[in-house]
């Protein structure tokens, strides 16, 4: 585990849910959104061979937190 990659998650998953918060003006889509675009790319790096499943779900909880 990377903490500078985690770092980068929680960096990002904030940035993401200011940027849907501006265009919905609704925290619930935006949390949800920013959530669904996580669980998406943690999936295709599964898929891909990038994460494994611990890794993927560290990286989802360094999101959630962010």
């Amino acid at each position: 585990m990377t903490y500078k990659d985690k770092i980068k998650h929680v960096a990002l998953s904030l940035i993401f849910l200011f940027i849907f918060l501006l265009i919905t003006k609704n925290i619930v889509i935006s949390f949800l959104a920013v959530y669904a675009l996580v669980i998406i790319k943690e999936l295709y790096d599964i898929k891909k061979g990038k994460n494994t499943p611990i890794q993927s779900l560290q990286d989802i909880i360094a999101d959630i937190i962010g």
